[in-house]
């Protein structure tokens, strides 16, 4: 059976609460086939598709949009990114799905018959003068006992774009912080009817350095298999200004 690829880009604007000399683009790129297992037996859908966000003379300073387009990049371009530093960002998710698809194809052939889906939403989720928050959610399925999903944050200092690497770097008790995360984890899964879980390999709480800044407060985002088996899924952990303010945040993130 030939396939036949379909391969889209659109532009559409995205309509934050930014002013009107602000320029941030959401670009999507979607990849869509379908396929007939060898033994003709089951129908099967090949589902890519990466949106992300574009900043071009956003407000904020030239070396704070090249930062947001940097990091965007680093987190849509995957494993091929270290190899096309050259290539435009669609070049390389192009190229990424082409591969994924061509395994995909040769699966089907020896008679490993699979739907796939690979989907990535990458947003600016949250700015102000001091911080910007980016999350790419995603999920994935390429055979196997179930797919998975789940989310990447990358904070970015205001000032100078550079990426804030640990959630240490924000506080100057970072003790204070791992205390009243740890009470509000478990609160949190006491209120889930989940407080008996096997948390944590090995038994050590420790705050995720996976998080984002917002508005009200700080989300610590543990993934699917990190703290616990896969049938208690991720954990998403607010913790909110008011409670971390004795914690004293650092005039500077570094």
């Amino acid at each position: 059976m030939r396939i036949i690829f379909i391969f889209c880009l659109f532009f559409c604007p995205f309509s934050a609460s930014f002013g009107q000399s602000d320029k941030m683009i959401i670009r999507s790129i979607n990849k869509l086939e379908r396929a007939v297992c060898k033994d003709g037996t089951d129908s099967l859908t090949f589902n890519y598709s990466v949106s992300y966000p574009f900043f071009s003379d956003f407000k904020i300073t030239k070396p704070i949009t090249d930062s947001l387009n940097k990091y965007v990049r680093v987190v849509a371009g995957n494993y091929f990114m270290d190899s096309s530093l050259s290539k435009s960002l669609i070049s390389v998710i192009k190229k990424e799905s082409d591969s994924i698809y061509a395994t995909w194809e040769h699966d089907l052939k020896v008679n490993f018959c699979y739907n796939l889906e690979n989907i990535e939403n990458i947003e600016l989720i949250f700015h102000n003068k001091k911080f910007y928050s980016l999350v790419n959610a995603w999920y994935a399925y390429d055979g196997g006992a179930h797919p998975l999903s789940g989310e990447d944050y990358i904070v970015l200092d205001a000032k100078i774009g550079r990426k804030i690497e640990s959630w240490k770097w924000l506080f100057t008790d970072t003790n204070l912080v791992k205390t009243i995360a740890k009470n509000e984890f478990y609160a949190l899964k006491k209120r889930e009817a989940c407080d008996d879980a096997n948390w944590f390999w090995g038994g050590d709480f420790y705050v995720s350095d996976n998080f984002a800044v917002l508005q009200n407060g700080i989300l610590f985002y543990y993934q699917a298999y990190e703290i616990a088996p896969y049938a208690y899924g991720p954990t998403a952990l607010f913790v909110k200004w008011d409670m971390l303010k004795k914690a004293k945040l650092k005039k500077r993130a570094y």
